[in-house]
């Protein structure tokens, strides 16, 4: 009964650590994708001073300054957004954690390309031996033998042997306790049997109970290996989706840098009009942020793989 608690404990332990780890991993998109935008921004500010010089020369045109500083408004408006979602997800992640909204934390890994190793996970080959709930059943049929053992020899006869020795003093005065002739000694000894004939079926009932909590716990196990055999399938197979689905979008991603340096070239040389720039600008947000999302979806992937074959608590350790 002890080992059952203990297995019980850690299974909360390892729902609380996944969940905990999503919502690090949640902090981290958003964190991400703020300096996405931080980046963005930067350029855009960077062009606009350029532009306004330009026009302060008479060399540029105030709309084009207008346009530039329209969008780094709307970029700053989406900063402050990001940062509200940013603090609504720490707020979750110390929930999580059941910490005080007040404590301070600081998340100190990053999710982007650079510092990211693809998983090798999709090679992982199913093993449901550490999955805690099938130990928590196989912790209870072992109970239940015990307790079918236990009921099934209560149809046997008992005996056991018993011995008793005392000694009892009747005197007259506190004191006679004392003397040798007041005290009288006596002793027995018996074997006591004891045979079930009749118990209205108590017995009989109990260990049909007994059987049938067996064999739901048989199938209980059986459906149990249904659900982990679909989790492990599903989640590999969105880890390797969302694998295939990386690698292109980090193509796009550096396109979309290669078509926005161009276009600022030739912005400022004056052959391309500002429009052109600024939808360089948007594609090139659009491609970093679809590449972090896909690695935010990589991310919860591996750990619903790793949370399916059992291995989430080993990989964290």
């Amino acid at each position: 009964a002890a080992e059952l608690y203990r297995t019980r404990a850690e299974a909360t332990k390892e729902d609380l650590i996944l969940q905990v780890a999503k919502g690090y991993y949640a902090v981290q998109a958003v964190k991400a994708q703020k300096a996405n935008i931080e980046a963005n921004l930067f350029k855009i500010k960077e062009l606009l001073k350029l532009t306004n010089a330009q026009v302060a020369n008479g060399l540029g045109r105030k709309m084009e300054a207008d346009q530039l500083g329209l969008t780094a408004l709307n970029l700053e408006n989406q900063l402050n957004n990001l940062e509200i979602q940013i603090q609504q997800q720490i707020n979750l992640f110390k929930l999580s954690l059941q910490m005080p909204l007040t404590t301070e934390i600081e998340l100190t890994d990053t999710l982007n390309e650079d510092s990211y190793n693809l998983p090798e996970l999709i090679a992982l080959q199913p093993n449901y031996n550490n999955r805690i709930g099938l130990t928590l059943i196989e912790q209870n049929q072992v109970l239940n033998k015990i307790n079918l053992n236990r009921y099934k020899a209560s149809y046997w006869p008992t005996a056991n042997l018993f011995a008793n020795l005392a000694a009892q003093a009747q005197p007259k005065n506190f004191s006679d306790f004392l003397g040798s002739n007041s005290w009288a000694s006596f002793s027995s000894v018996g074997l006591r049997l004891r045979i079930p004939i009749y118990d209205g079926g108590l017995r009989k009932t109990q260990v049909e109970s007994v059987e049938i909590d067996l064999k739901k716990g048989e199938e209980d196990k059986r459906q149990l290996l249904s659900v982990y055999e679909a989790q492990f399938e599903n989640a590999k197979k969105s880890l390797e989706l969302n694998l295939n689905n990386l690698n292109p979008l980090k193509k796009a991603k550096s396109l979309a840098e290669e078509i926005y340096v161009l276009s600022q070239q030739r912005f400022q040389e004056g052959l391309a009009p500002l429009t052109e720039t600024l939808n360089a600008e948007t594609s090139l947000r659009e491609a970093k942020n679809n590449v972090l999302s896909a690695l935010f979806q990589v991310r919860m992937a591996e750990l619903d793989l790793l949370h399916a074959n059992g291995q989430l608590m080993k990989f964290l350790q």
